[in-house]
């Protein structure tokens, strides 16, 4: 009976500790969400105004969507209210899948000290400030259908999978760039655990078979909006009709009724001509290196640190490493610089996740070197202190002393957790 008492105390003690450890890892995401957290900007609101209703122009998808409800508006002049709404909605459903995923990584881990400094260190990391930056745009979006993309991978609904990442190139062509190279990864690595016993020849063959629908469609759908841009579109005639629908409305102001229209009617061939050259500039940057790189380190070393119990594991990391670094090849047609650079944290973040709902948890924590949770824990306290280079002229919100106080509920908390785990590590924590 006394046995019996003691390991309920210790049950309690584990699910206190555990909702503790969740509590400081939601506040210090919220906080950082807070620290660039605007509403739509111009150009956000002036690009959910375009649909099909031009043509089957790129992004035109969510316009179409919200139509409706942009006419709706129209009747009360409330469009940039119904806007505000709608990025809104997405902002939350974005949060929440986020956290959700940072859940499930520490849930699988079952909450291993280096599981609970990897979430922390993305919770706090310059993606998260920039998402919240870019409140409105269809960012969010194409990360939620990514998201539900991979979770119908490990369901092995191939055909799913496809339609949500075609769909995710309507609303934004980088989807083929984020979340189609995450897909296949993780396809790659669920292969990998199933079809354990096969040689290198075997394994090429079979992962195509299985998943060429998977190449196929996302492929053809951005192919299609390659060709519809560029010989389809007479550009000239569509940014005049995308100006002057978009000058009827006020709260478009700072000149965006003609340049979002020019984004929207600019080939990507004309982008490579125009930002190619800047790509060595955008990728050698020494700050953005830096900011995003060692972030970046620590996520994909947890992966390494994951794929222990499978075969081919330097072919798996290769890939991920590849498809970590594919999204900075953006610089080459777009110049929003530090957006582009927060992507790499998405893709490892993601990757990080999709490995863990795969592959059995590797629990061997205290055998890694040591100097990961220093650099880590350096980098967790670094980030809350540099600041995240915006847009528009932008900067983030709270003073360094601020910034103390507001993340220091999540530190007292991360603190006792650690006390409290190697104080139980001989027992089932």
């Amino acid at each position: 009976m006394k046995l019996l008492l003691v390991n309920l105390e210790n049950n309690n003690s584990i699910k206190y500790d555990r909702l503790l450890i969740l509590f400081g890892i939601f506040w210090a995401f919220f906080i950082t969400i807070s620290r660039a957290l605007r509403w739509p900007n111009d150009w956000a609101e002036a690009q959910w105004l375009i649909s099909y209703k031009f043509g089957f122009v790129k992004r035109g998808l969510p316009g179409t969507l919200i139509a409706p409800f942009v006419n709706l508006g129209r009747i009360n002049n409330n469009v940039d209210i119904v806007i505000k709404i709608i990025s809104t909605i997405f902002l939350l459903l974005f949060c929440a899948v986020l956290l959700w995923i940072c859940l499930r990584i520490i849930q699988k881990s079952l909450f291993n000290i280096y599981s609970v400094l990897v979430v922390l260190i993305f919770s706090t990391s310059p993606f998260v400030v920039m998402s919240a930056h870019l409140n409105g745009y269809f960012d969010h979006i194409i990360v939620i259908l990514i998201v539900f993309s991979c979770w119908a991978l490990f369901n092995g609904k191939v055909w799913l999978i496809s339609i949500i990442l075609s769909t995710g190139i309507l609303v934004h062509e980088i989807t083929f760039l984020i979340g189609f190279p995450v897909v296949i990864f993780l396809a790659l690595v669920q292969y990998i655990k199933e079809t354990n016993n096969l040689n290198t020849k075997q394994l090429i063959t079979g992962y195509f078979s299985r998943y060429k629908l998977l190449f196929l469609i996302p492929s053809v759908t951005l192919l299609i909006i390659i060709i519809n841009q560029t010989i389809f579109i007479e550009p000239a005639e569509l940014k005049i009709r995308l100006v002057a629908y978009l000058t009827q409305f006020d709260f478009i102001q700072d000149k965006r009724n003609f340049v979002v229209p020019n984004a929207f009617t600019t080939s990507f061939f004309a982008y490579f001509s125009q930002q190619g050259p800047m790509f060595m500039q955008r990728i050698t940057d020494l700050t953005h290196l830096l900011h995003i790189g060692l972030p970046i380190i620590i996520l994909l070393h947890y992966v390494w640190h994951n794929l222990s119990a499978i075969r081919y594991k330097k072919l798996i990391f290769g890939v991920l490493v590849a498809i970590t670094l594919l999204p900075l090849s953006l610089h080459v047609i777009a110049c929003d610089t530090s957006r582009i650079w927060s992507y790499p944290l998405l893709v490892a973040m993601l990757s990080l996740w999709g490995v863990t709902e795969i592959l059995p948890a590797n629990n061997n924590v205290d055998k890694e070197p040591f100097v990961f949770y220093i650099i880590g824990l350096i980098l967790l306290i670094s980030q809350i202190f540099i600041l995240t280079p915006l847009m528009d002229g932008a900067q983030e919100q709270y003073s360094n002393g601020m910034r103390i106080i507001l993340y220091s509920p999540t530190f007292i908390i991360f603190t006792i957790f650690i006390l409290r785990y190697y104080k139980s590590k001989n027992s089932s924590f």
